[in-house]
């Protein structure tokens, strides 16, 4: 690992406090991509979450301050499972960080369709950022890209990526011990206000659509495996569903529609 100045060590310091008052998904996400350009900086970048479906990974819901919907809808709808490094990440159990150049030669990048189609139209060239994972639990990628006037991602990048990585993982951890749920808080509200369910039983909806179990969710909640039960019975009752399959399915369809 290259040596660091004091300033930047001081600016890693900041940054780490200010991941761990977070309090959720989108505002982790959000503190990342505004913070994360006084020690990394790029020409853009998103933030995009994952969960299991169907024991594939699915990446979804991105976050960008710098690309617009258009182009993420785009990226999401017909490049990211045609991304050249994004067959690196079911290699890994855990983290990693990534950088496209150590990946890929320029003669490949340069035929590929996520090249030609969405990263030269807006002169974006490199990339590199961190796909999220603990333990085969997928939680989404950070992506950071250049173009190639600004040039590639240099080592102290990779780095800063690599000393910060363990606690941007370690937050989403302790946000969601079980990965992320259907549900997350950016677009829980819309498909719950229906239901009139209240705002405990919303959260339980959160858990109960997540892999975690009743014991799970009682103690990530400190409530009673009694009172869980107790709210469960009554958000089937209120979104007319007979079990919990049928309330994931629900709150998927919900979501994805």
């Amino acid at each position: 690992m290259i040596p660091l100045p004091d300033e930047v060590w001081q600016k890693i310091n900041t940054f780490i406090y200010a991941i761990y008052q977070t309090d959720s998904m989108d505002a982790l996400r959000m503190t990342i991509l505004e913070k994360l350009p006084e020690l990394v900086v790029s020409d853009c970048s998103f933030f995009d979450m994952a969960r299991i479906e169907k024991g594939q990974t699915r990446y979804y819901n991105p976050l960008s301050l710098t690309i617009s919907q258009e182009k993420l809808n785009e990226y999401f709808e017909s490049f990211i499972y045609g991304d050249y490094v994004s067959w690196m990440f079911s290699l890994h159990k855990n983290s990693v960080v990534y950088c496209d150049s150590k990946i890929v030669t320029e003669e490949v990048r340069e035929q590929t369709p996520l090249y030609n189609q969405w990263l030269k139209p807006m002169d974006l060239y490199y990339s590199c950022g961190i796909n999220f994972v603990r333990e085969n639990i997928p939680y989404g990628s950070l992506n950071l890209f250049n173009s190639q006037k600004r040039g590639d991602f240099t080592q102290q990048d990779l780095t800063l990526l690599t000393i910060l990585e363990p606690h941007f993982t370690l937050k989403l951890t302790q946000l969601y011990p079980y990965g992320l749920p259907i549900l997350s808080d950016q677009t829980a509200e819309q498909p719950l206000d229906k239901f009139h369910l209240t705002e405990r039983e919303q959260e339980v909806v959160r858990w109960l659509c997540s892999e975690a179990s009743m014991e799970e969710i009682s103690q990530q909640m400190y409530i009673s495996v009694h009172t869980v039960r107790k709210h469960a019975a009554n958000i089937y009752r209120k979104t007319c569903c007979k079990n919990r399959n049928q309330l994931v399915a629900l709150m998927n369809k919900a979501v994805t529609t």
